[in-house]
């Protein structure tokens, strides 16, 4: 499951099983992104779920034809995302050093995609 995936240290499912879930519209694809979105910054998550959590929002996010037949499930996620990722940029800014370079680079990824999606105003 994706809660054992996210808290079990002895979970040995890969990443492509959700992101192979999350390539297709469905609505199991929404509630596994809504997941992601509310835990990819949580501390409870393993630093390296956190990672690829935020990959597989990431290519998502950059999935054009999905996020165009789907723009208000998009719109949901992002609103739920966009909050804590905001806040953990906040908090990254004061320990750039420190920061694991992928873990940056997905986050700057996100907000490319973010930026790319249709808008309502036009």
């Amino acid at each position: 499951s994706l809660s054992a995936w996210l808290h079990q240290s002895t979970c040995v499912l890969p990443n492509n099983i959700f992101s192979l879930a999350m390539s297709h519209s469905w609505p199991g694809c929404w509630s596994l992104a809504t997941t992601l979105a509310t835990s990819s910054f949580s501390t409870e998550v393993r630093q390296f779920r956190r990672v690829a959590s935020l990959a597989l929002l990431s290519s998502l996010l950059h999935n054009k034809v999905l996020v165009k037949d789907n723009l208000e499930e998009v719109k949901l996620v992002v609103e739920q995302l966009f909050p804590a990722l905001t806040q953990e940029l906040e908090k990254l800014k004061d320990m750039m050093g420190k920061v694991k370079p992928k873990y940056l680079c997905e986050m700057f990824s996100i907000l490319q995609a973010v930026k790319d999606i249709p808008s309502d105003k036009a």
